[in-house]
């Protein structure tokens, strides 16, 4: 079951969809700069890697995360999650989580590839599928919200002005990398179960804002939310949301592009990285040094989150094989942090 609670109209959604930006910052954002998450476009489908969940995810575990672009969700059901509380200060995901969870539903595993997960061609979000899904669900602002956007636009405008990296694939041709299990053939079916199985709850909120029972969660995923906070900050609000987790509770970080010998430097008290210049994309910079700096920045201030969460969690360093999320990076991992209290 999948209940969201949006407090937008249905119109002011759609507005918001017209107007969101459908590019970032590599940079730490700031709420005025122009690049706060809350204005971008919403993401189609997650960069991650959740080759780590099956071990880390119990039966029946209960679950606080960040909703983003629903893949993640729908593997935590696959590897046992039943009580998701997920959040999002971006509206516009959700939307994009009510679709994608009813393409899971009502949708072949083929279809479903042609649908959500295609990058050539007309498939990708094609009105024919889209009507079918549309006309097996009940009325409710998602689905109202879909019904006005398609009346006004077609399936390539959509991508290419108003979901985020979209228009990358179309300009390069190149093909989507999915680092998730669900979509698997073999394996989609039983995720379609496990979401019918389970209890979702969706709302608009900050999570470091949110209020449930100190010591009711099994899993609090953080998906790259530190991005967007100076470290310390981020490493103090982290502190501070621990006390939901149970005892063997576990919080995750998730760092595109980091390598792990970097992390194992900064805990042996080294203050320099080694950073090869093939570890980056030099041609994404293109001799753009403030690009540049924006990106070295990104590495040093994850190394000073990293500093900050020694002091308070036992923290695991988690290799996996990187869905290329940022551009800027040629790095052949991301890093997932396993955080427990000591």
């Amino acid at each position: 079951m999948l209940k969201i609670n949006n407090e937008k109209s249905v119109k002011e959604l759609v507005r918001m969809f017209y107007n969101s930006k459908v590019v970032s910052s590599s940079q730490v954002t700031t709420k005025d700069d122009g690049y706060s998450y809350k204005t971008m476009a919403p993401s189609w489908t997650s960069n991650e890697n959740s080759s780590y969940m099956s071990r880390i995810i119990k039966n029946g575990a209960d679950v606080l995360a960040i909703a983003g672009s629903f893949d993640h969700i729908i593997d935590m059901a696959l590897y046992g999650a039943r009580n998701i509380y997920a959040v999002d200060v971006n509206p516009l995901q959700f939307p994009v989580d009510w679709l994608k969870y009813q393409s899971v539903l009502n949708l072949t595993p083929g279809k479903f590839q042609k649908f959500v997960l295609s990058t050539k061609g007309n498939n990708m979000l094609s009105r024919e599928i889209m009507e079918s899904i549309l006309s097996k669900t009940e009325s409710c602002p998602e689905k109202e919200f879909w019904e006005s956007v398609y009346k006004e636009k077609d399936p390539l405008d959509i991508r290419l002005n108003y979901l985020m990296s979209e228009r990358n694939y179309i300009k390069h041709r190149s093909e989507r990398i999915i680092r998730f299990d669900y979509p698997d053939q073999m394996r989609f079916r039983k995720a379609r179960k496990a979401l019918n199985e389970s209890n979702i709850f969706i709302e608009e909120k900050d999570i470091f804002d949110v209020q449930v029972s100190e010591g009711s969660m099994d899993l609090i995923h953080l998906s790259n939310l530190h991005n967007f906070y100076l470290p310390e900050e981020y490493a103090e609000n982290i502190k501070k949301l621990s006390k939901f987790l149970k005892k063997d509770g576990v919080m995750i970080l998730y760092c595109i592009g980091m390598k792990e010998d970097w992390f194992e430097a900064t805990k042996a008290g080294s203050d320099r990285i080694k950073l090869c210049e093939t570890d980056l994309n030099m041609a994404y910079f293109a001799g753009n040094q403030l690009l540049m700096q924006g990106v070295q920045q990104q590495i040093v201030f994850t190394m000073i989150l990293y500093t900050e969460l020694l002091k308070t969690f036992n923290v695991e360093i988690i290799p996996v094989k990187t869905g290329n999320g940022f551009i800027a990076y040629n790095t052949p991992t991301d890093i997932v942090l396993a955080l427990k209290l000591k």
